[in-house]
């Protein structure tokens, strides 16, 4: 459950929330199940944080910083996340269904089973993903500027085995 304190931080705007962020480096933002729906987060510092199933549906979230972030099994379909750091989320089962992800970074960030069907990946940078499949990819949308992992384009059993790779380093950088 959402730490209520945390919550009403959010409430108050993403510069009161990223001051309130700089000045308690020690404190892990919890918003687990946290309802935030069509939120309005542009530029929220929520790194580190835990989003866990955290409803964050179509929600206003460009520029927003979710490196090292929580995000397994959230809610995040329909969200504008244009240009947004997942650098080392973990975004495991993740629904990202519709999300507007142009310019989006995910280095490092772990996607095994997240749905990214019709979500825009244009000039996304996805070349550090781990978990991510081809057939991921292929239902959203992507173009000649984004950046896939290498794996994604080797042999069957290549492609089998970096993917076992990259869970086993994900298993030990997200010990369960």
């Amino acid at each position: 459950m959402a730490d209520p304190k945390h919550i009403q931080m959010l409430k108050r705007g993403h510069e009161a929330w990223n001051q309130w962020r700089a000045s308690h480096l020690d404190v892990r933002p919890d918003l687990v199940t946290a309802n935030l729906y069509r939120g309005i987060l542009n530029g929220t510092d929520l790194s580190q944080a835990d989003l866990t199933a955290t409803n964050l549906r179509d929600s206003s979230m460009r520029a927003v910083n979710l490196h090292g972030a929580m995000l397994v099994y959230a809610t995040l379909r329909g969200s504008d996340l244009r240009s947004a750091n997942f650098a080392r989320a973990k975004l495991i089962r993740a629904d990202m269904r519709w999300a507007n992800l142009k310019g989006a970074v995910f280095g490092g960030a772990d996607l095994r089973g997240s749905d990214l069907g019709g979500a825009d990946l244009r000039d996304a940078d996805l070349s550090g993903a781990l978990g991510l499949t081809l057939r991921q990819v292929l239902r959203g949308f992507i173009n000649a500027n984004t950046q896939l992992p290498s794996y994604l384009f080797q042999s069957a059993w290549q492609r089998r085995e970096a993917y076992r790779r990259s869970i086993e380093k994900s298993k030990r950088r997200w010990p369960e």
